[in-house]
């Protein structure tokens, strides 16, 4: 814990957050344990805390609530369950309660170390493995902006970051000790039904597991069912389960929107501290919200909703955040959907649409997604890094969707199919996909998903429209279509024809269209039409500027994102 001049104030800000929460997620392959690790991580956050706080004297809202996520929610927004501190009459008012992060107002230095205190070493005992990080920060709430003391407590996180050595140091390997079966840490006892090695950590998340499934039970809403437990039951659960997929998604920009809150809202006096803290509250659980909900109708587009068994383990769902782990097969859509729906839940929140509104000058908010999809038997904790890497690159299109040279709102998807030997670096993946000397690019990922109007390219850079108009999600759609047109109950367009096309790729952009020409004629009308960006000219590539290298041009095709997609993608676009 950051350690503070021992100066009076009246008030202390206490910041809790867990570190490398996706490193601990998916620690094993085993899926008992990811969702065992999402438990704890999400109950660091709110029922260590809560229940910290109720030893300090204050209300346990935790057992107020049955530790129901939606009761303590209510509880939170509730002044007369969660009291502000301003009123003398608690030890701490609860902020902010959210997996794996937590903002609490402590009356006192006292009570603020000891929530630190207590949520960190209950970590250790019950949580091995989970990296937290705690800090606290004195302030007069009368004189000073809560926005200046965040500001100051983040600081003394980061540099607790700094300092505090990795859980790793915790599972020392000397002397020699047993090798843990699934997570490869010191073993701590033999598991009597598998009859194998466990760590301290695979226990300690396998002991969670069944709280997990009974929190997103709630998820489904009322239609009932049930999540799978496994990827035995995922592949089970669906007939053309060939593939699975380590959905990810982000919000866009959110960082540096909290950051901007307390400006945005014009508050960044002490008079306005009270406003600052009830909107931040308030639009935290919002955001939670329109995420849940962003989920639920993504869900449909995955499976029909009449099935008792929902094909999808959701790891992470809440905030600016998804992970789940589902089939390959409408990976893709599920992901579409959420981002879509992600735009409307926001927009539709009186709360959120006004902040983002002041923080973007538009009344929603975006998020970009990753997708990667593998065989089964493919070390799925191991698809993660390039989920990841796939939303780093999707969330360019923050520096291109642009207006007056301010960021828009705008959400992207990118998606790489893992077929066993790629490594886990998208760079390296996506090197081997180049021709002509690295002059061409295969792929032109990632798509935007949010639907854009000619007039939404006004005051674009003419580059930077051209990149955006080719990368219409729901014009890739369709080009995924074309290829599956039939006639007299035949595809129009061969895939032997498409899968030459393929592999002249490779070859270089002069090879590829000189394939195209020799298909034209006959193919022209069956489909192949559509993969080509001028009919007129047909060629397979178009030229852009390299937004890696400055003022020089490269050749671009969306081929090979289409042959990629077609196993994953439903034909046509919806809504």
């Amino acid at each position: 814990m950051a350690a503070e001049s021992g100066c009076a104030r009246s008030v202390h800000l206490v910041v809790i957050e867990t570190g490398d929460i996706q490193h601990y997620l998916f620690a094993s392959n085993k899926v008992r344990e990811n969702v065992g690790a999402s438990e704890l991580v999400y109950r660091l956050g709110t029922q260590f805390v809560l229940e910290a706080v109720a030893e300090l004297g204050g209300r346990n809202l935790w057992s107020e609530a049955a530790g129901r996520e939606d009761g303590v929610r209510d509880r939170l927004v509730d002044p007369a369950a969660n009291p502000r501190i301003e009123d003398g009459s608690t030890p701490a008012e609860i902020v902010i309660a959210n997996s794996g992060r937590a903002v609490v107002l402590a009356r006192d230095r006292e009570v603020a170390t000891g929530i630190v205190q207590r949520v960190t070493r209950r970590a250790l005992l019950e949580a091995p493995g989970l990296l937290v990080h705690g800090a606290v920060h004195g302030f007069d709430w009368h004189q000073q902006p809560v926005c200046e003391a965040e500001r100051d407590v983040r600081r003394k996180l980061d540099r607790v970051r700094v300092t505090l050595p990795g859980p790793e140091f915790r599972f020392l390997r000397l002397p020699i000790v047993a090798e843990c079966g699934t997570s490869g840490l010191p073993a701590s006892e033999i598991e009597p039904e598998e009859e194998i090695a466990l760590s301290a950590v695979s226990k300690a998340k396998r002991l969670k597991r069944p709280f997990f499934h009974e929190r997103v039970a709630h998820l489904l809403g009322d239609g009932g069912g049930r999540f799978t437990r496994d990827i035995d039951e995922l592949e089970r659960g669906l007939d053309l389960c060939n593939w699975i997929a380590v959905v990810h998604a982000d919000g866009n920009g959110f960082g540096q929107m909290f950051i901007d809150l307390a400006k945005k809202l014009g508050a960044t006096d002490a008079s306005e501290n009270r406003r600052y803290i009830d909107t931040l509250r308030t639009f935290s659980l919002a955001l939670n919200r329109c995420a849940e909900n962003a989920f639920r109708h993504a869900i449909g587009h995955l499976v029909p909703q009449d099935k008792d068994l929902v094909p999808l383990v959701p790891l992470v769902v809440g905030g600016d955040d998804l992970t789940v782990i589902c089939p390959g097969g409408g990976a893709l859509d599920f992901a579409a959907a959420y981002l879509r729906q992600f735009e409307r839940e926001t927009s539709s929140d009186s709360l959120v649409s006004e902040i983002a509104e002041r923080v973007f000058s538009e009344r929603r908010l975006a998020s970009c997604a990753g997708v990667a999809i593998m065989k089964p038997h493919y070390p799925f904790f191991q698809a993660y890094p390039i989920a990841e890497q796939l939303v780093k690159s999707a969330k360019q299109v923050k520096q291109i969707a642009t207006r007056n040279g301010r960021p828009r709102p705008c959400s992207a998807l990118d998606f790489q199919v893992l077929h066993g030997s790629e490594g886990t670096d998208l760079d390296l993946i996506r090197q081997k996909m180049t021709a002509d000397d690295g002059l061409t690019r295969l792929w032109a990922r990632p798509y935007v998903v949010t639907p854009i109007a000619a007039q939404d390219l006004e005051g674009e850079e003419e580059h930077d429209a051209a990149w955006l108009k080719s990368r219409g999600w729901d014009e890739f759609k369709d080009r995924v279509a074309a290829t599956h047109k039939e006639s007299d109950g035949r595809r129009a367009l061969p895939r032997s024809q498409l899968h030459d096309l393929r592999e002249g790729l490779f070859q270089g952009r002069d090879v590829a269209d000189y394939r195209l020409r020799l298909m034209w004629g006959r193919y022209k009308d069956s489909g192949l039409d559509r993969l080509v960006a001028d009919a007129e000219k047909p060629s397979l590539f178009w030229r852009e500027r390299d937004r890696d290298a400055e003022q020089k041009e490269r050749h671009v095709t969306a081929l090979l994102d289409v042959l990629d997609a077609e196993e994953f993608l439903t034909r046509g676009h919806q809504p």
